[in-house]
């Protein structure tokens, strides 16, 4: 499925809002608002494209509550610098591993985050949906990762065609942790990655059972994949955020001496044709 990176920004995006939209849950409450703010920050920091400064996320998040810095949460609050940096994942780790350590985040959380941002990058660069879960295990190191552990479980129940419950009921064994809202997530996508809607509803099933975030970090993986011609919904704001972050990856660092353009169409030469 090969669609332009901006409208994977887009899909992105509109994916996740649709899902934390769909929770209408306390427990996601407030997330978008900081994807926002995570994103305008990036987008306005004009200086330059590789110094943005972990402390406005800081300061957010200090507004918000704690729980906000679990792996899952913060899986969808940094969408915007994960999209930015997704084509170099050298800079990308540089970036995480700064505004994690200005949080004060465990290794665990920096390991899952490493590992859902790759996720993203690899559906951004066309890698087939079956094949994700398999690139991730073979270049992965940290073989002792919970998250990791989890995707070799959920990779073995897709292959034999165990059903959703079944997996369930295997991941959560042992107590919650942090990654399992990740790994169940991406068992919903690769499911059926083509199909949005579906997706949601699996992820919704899943809800039963697990955290509303759910929702928000599924719509996140389909909306990427299927890309902004996936949902048809007017998000204005939405489109904005997207329109500015692709823009600052194309290396337009000063938004205040640009603004988007309606597209202008070229005829060739002697061809009648509509004047604005």
């Amino acid at each position: 499925m090969f669609y332009s990176l901006k409208s994977r920004f887009k899909g992105c995006l509109i994916g996740a809002y649709l899902g934390l939209k769909l929770a209408e849950d306390e427990q996601t409450e407030g997330i978008f608002s900081l994807i926002f703010e995570i994103g305008n920050s990036l987008i306005n920091n004009s200086n330059s494209w590789w110094e943005f400064s972990p402390n406005s996320l800081d300061v957010a998040l200090k507004r918000n509550n704690e729980r906000n810095k679990e792996s899952s949460k913060l899986a969808l609050i940094l969408l915007p610098i994960i999209l930015s940096y997704h084509d170099n994942l050298w800079e990308l780790n540089e970036q995480l591993e700064t505004i994690l350590s200005k949080l004060e985040s465990s290794e665990e959380t920096k390991e899952n985050l490493t590992i859902w941002a790759k996720f993203i990058s690899l559906i951004c660069t066309e890698i087939k949906p079956e094949n994700l879960i398999t690139e991730i295990l073979t270049n992965h190191k940290l073989a002792e990762n919970l998250l990791i552990k989890q995707l070799k479980i959920v990779d073995k129940y897709r292959k034999e065609g165990r059903s959703l419950r079944e997996l369930v009921k295997e991941l959560t064994k042992q107590k919650y942790s942090e990654e399992l809202d990740l790994a169940l997530a991406i068992y919903c996508f690769i499911c059926t990655p083509e199909e949005f809607n579906l997706t949601i509803k699996r992820a919704k099933i899943v809800t039963n059972y697990q955290d509303k975030i759910i929702l928000g970090l599924t719509g996140a993986l389909s909306g990427v994949y299927n890309s902004y011609d996936g949902e048809k919904i007017e998000l204005p704001e939405i489109y904005l955020l997207a329109e500015k972050l692709f823009m600052r990856w194309c290396g337009v660092y000063d938004m205040k001496q640009n603004q988007i353009f309606n597209p202008v169409n070229v005829a060739n030469i002697n061809l009648i044709q509509h004047r604005n």
